[in-house]
């Protein structure tokens, strides 16, 4: 059964981890195994956008180091985090060969949820029902600096009942 490691994010573990459980349901029901890595944390960006580039150094090395002990692609239900690590962390870490190989490995196996379940996985019916209106912002980050754009609406097109 394939793999993914499921990396929450600290916004995910602080205050909505109803979101985490359901990104858990979704690819499990999609026939994924998933693991969270235990040591995960933020991925740094809040203080990389700060200005605090050394505290993003420490967390975005912790993170590598966590993850890149880790198999399989590594999802995330967020484009901002996603474009940190797949963006950011090869400039934090330039100059450490060993953690500039680790940056680009990492990076190359990382994947924003929506654009894991419609590119990765093939997959845009999640057999989900819901009536009502729905409004669809794409954020900044997945959208400028990841191209995400066509797998979020790929798959609220297949919600049954949305206006």
């Amino acid at each position: 059964m394939p793999r993914v490691q499921l990396f929450a994010t600290c916004l995910v573990d602080a205050f909505a981890p109803q979101v985490g459980a359901s990104v858990q349901r979704i690819l499990e029901r999609n026939g994924i195994t998933v693991e969270v890595p235990a040591e995960q944390t933020c991925c740094g960006q809040p203080a990389f956008n700060v200005g605090f580039w050394d505290e993003a150094r420490e967390m975005a090395v912790h993170t590598l180091q966590v993850l890149d002990e880790t198999e399989g692609p590594i999802v995330l239900p967020s484009g901002s985090c996603t474009d940190m690590i797949v963006h950011h962390y090869a400039d934090l870490v330039a100059g450490d060969p060993e953690l500039e190989a680790a940056a680009k490995r990492v990076a190359a196996r990382t994947r924003e949820f929506t654009t894991y379940l419609v590119d990765d996985l093939g997959v845009e019916d999640l057999g989900v029902e819901k009536s009502g209106s729905c409004t669809l912002h794409h954020s900044c980050h997945g959208l400028r600096n990841l191209g995400i754009k066509e797998q979020p609406a790929a798959l609220l097109g297949h919600v049954d009942g949305l206006d």
